[in-house]
């Protein structure tokens, strides 16, 4: 009996030498990166313009945190204001953002709330969804989120959105279901 547990202690002893040596030999080494914080502003404001001279986009931020390495920035409750080709305004507002490539491309998260105000020909429009990616040289702006668009009348439930901001175009990409309500008015 002793013999047979001595063989077996062997038996374990030496399989977990063999795992630890050969485990060893495979692990990689564990890289340590941080990121290097190399500027801030607070109450930050950036404004693009368009050929004719007129503001194209604004963004505004009480607190931007920026990375050099990966040229990155993080922005705190981000305010947007980006112009049709019609000239009529939509603001785009969330909890926390991301600008990549100086701006190139802006990740936007946590309660996105995109806006256009009631105009003449234009009727208020308020979409809301979780996450959305914003292209702000295109007017363009994407998201696989679950979205939804409110309008007079109208609400509208989706997943997935391509936002065309120049030419107002919007394209609902999966599961699309609205709903119409008529406003009762009088009659005299």
């Amino acid at each position: 009996m002793i013999r047979w547990l001595s063989v077996i202690f062997v038996i374990i002893a030496g399989l977990s030498a063999w795992i630890f040596f050969f485990a060893g030999q495979h692990a990689k080494p564990k890289q340590i990166t941080t990121a290097v914080l190399d500027g801030y502003m607070l109450e930050a404001r950036y404004t693009q313009y368009d050929p004719q001279g007129q503001v194209h986009m604004m963004l505004y931020s009480p607190k931007v945190t920026h990375y050099a390495e990966q040229n990155i920035s993080y922005l705190d409750n981000p305010h947007l204001l980006a112009y049709s080709q019609a000239r009529v305004p939509w603001t785009i507002r969330a909890d926390k953002g991301m600008s990549i490539h100086d701006g190139e491309e802006v990740k936007l998260w946590g309660n996105v709330l995109i806006h256009q105000a009631p105009q003449p020909g234009y009727p208020e429009t308020t979409i809301t969804t979780s996450a959305m990616t914003i292209f702000p040289h295109q007017s363009y702006a994407e998201t696989d989120q679950p979205i939804v668009i409110i309008r007079p009348d109208t609400q509208i439930n989706a997943v997935g959105m391509q936002a065309n901001f120049k030419t107002g175009v919007f394209i609902l990409t999966s599961s699309v279901a609205g709903s119409y309500e008529p406003s009762k008015t009088k009659h005299h």
